[in-house]
Parts: C-alpha cells; structure tokens; sequence
C-alpha cells in the first residue's frame, strides 16, 4: 500500500539534494536519501514518540515507513573537518517548500 506520505518524503529528499544543497553549498549541506525501515522498528517508533507529540499532532499518525536518511552531523568526517578548528556547531535545516514575497517589507 502507498501512502501519500510517501511521495512527501521522497519530495523532501529531492528538495534537500537539488534545491538547498545547490543553494547553500555542498560543503554545508550534506546529501540525504530515502529508506523503508522494518514493521518492528516502525512500530516501535511510532510507540514511544506519541507520548512526545504535541496535541494537536496526535490526532496525525505515523502511516508510512519510508523515512529520510540524513547524515549524523554530530561528528564531523575528515572530509568535513578540513579547515576547521575547536568546536563546531550542527544546525539542522529543515526542508520545507515556500515562497518569498515579492513585495517590499513583506514578512
């Protein structure tokens, strides 16, 4: 069964790869991909994150086991490490579609 969830999760990996990583720079955004994990760990997530969810999310539930893989940032590669020094900070960037106002002073 294919569940509209699906193809949103396949819309944001694109988003993330041929939209903010050409956008921001390779070397700041790392490529992501997408996966299907297995029924038990599935379950076992959709579990022990709904006592997490805000209220008005636990109306929504978890319908697809397709998920995004993306890189743990914590730790940098020595790839990623090359002209660095002390303490690096990871900041997540969460790919999401929008527009920009055209107009002057638009919020």
């Amino acid at each position: 069964m294919t569940f509209p969830q699906d193809q949103k999760i396949g819309e944001m990996a694109y988003f993330a790869n041929e939209v903010m990583r050409p956008l921001l720079g390779e070397t700041l955004v790392r490529p992501v991909r997408t996966g299907v994990v297995s029924e038990e760990d599935f379950e076992t997530v959709r579990r022990q994150a709904q006592p997490f969810r805000p209220l008005n999310r636990c109306k929504k539930d978890i319908n697809s086991r397709r998920v995004i893989l993306a890189p743990d940032c914590v730790f940098l590669t020595e790839d990623y490490q090359a002209g660095t020094a002390g303490d690096t900070i990871s900041v997540e960037i969460k790919p999401k579609q929008g527009w920009h106002s055209l107009k002057v002073g638009a919020t």
